[in-house]
């Protein structure tokens, strides 16, 4: 008799329902049993909706995921760069867990076709960051830097230039709206919830499946100054809708 809200985050429907058949009896039992499902962006909801659960489409609610303000500022923070001696090139940032799905191998490849010269600066761990830092010494890829996990990131993202978040699935991307909160301009692929907070006026979107794509978008912000700057005016704005 107590009413049950559940809350979708992405993996469960992207990742589980999709390919894990044995788990879509249980997840569609959730959400038939759910008096609310609560997604956190319109691709998510979709994606639950087509699950077919009887009465599903009337009981979705979208519930954006949010950034808080105070904690990702726009104040000037140059710390990590300080402390790692990265002072006299652009910082281009990845922030998130080190699995397939996130595509840091692609941003790897692009910054060895990369037509601008930048510090890659990887936050982050997971099951691949051996792989990647091997793939980096054995191809000789230069100015990559490998931090590992962080728990400071809103101290490292006022650093860089520029967030990159190239997945090739991602039901919201929460490390967006907290580089937009810190006055930062965004990079990201061209899917799911992520083309809900990117818009021309803060970032610019990707295709995932092509190295070219991400290697040109990063080239355009960090070659002109000009439009970086425009970028990073509008980006705490963007993070407070």
């Amino acid at each position: 008799g107590i009413k049950t809200y559940v809350t979708a985050h992405g993996s469960d429907m992207f990742e589980l329902y999709k390919t894990q058949p044995l788990m879509r009896s249980t997840l569609k039992k959730v959400l038939k049993r759910a008096d609310v499902v609560l997604a956190v962006s319109n691709a998510l909801r979709h994606e639950i909706i087509a699950t077919g659960v009887e009465g599903i489409a009337s009981k979705t609610r979208l519930s954006w995921n949010s950034v808080d303000i105070n904690k990702f500022s726009a104040k000037e923070n140059t710390t990590f760069k300080e402390e790692n001696r990265l002072e006299d090139k652009p910082i281009v940032l990845f922030v998130g867990n080190l699995i397939k799905r996130k595509n840091v191998e692609s941003l790897l490849e692009a910054k060895k076709i990369a037509n601008s010269d930048y510090y890659l600066v990887i936050v982050g761990d997971g099951p691949l960051f051996k792989k990647l830092n091997n793939k980096v010494e054995e191809e000789n890829i230069r100015d990559v830097i490998f931090t590992g996990a962080r728990d400071d990131v809103e101290n490292i993202i006022p650093s860089c230039d520029v967030l990159v978040l190239p997945s090739f699935s991602e039901s919201f991307g929460l490390v967006l709206i907290e580089a937009l909160a810190c006055g930062k301009p965004v990079i990201g692929s061209n899917v799911g919830g992520i083309t809900e907070i990117i818009n021309k006026n803060v970032g610019l979107l990707v295709n995932p499946n092509k190295i070219s794509s991400i290697a040109s978008a990063i080239d355009e912000i960090i070659n002109d100054e000009e439009l970086r700057m425009v970028l990073s005016l509008n980006a705490r704005n963007r993070a407070l809708d």
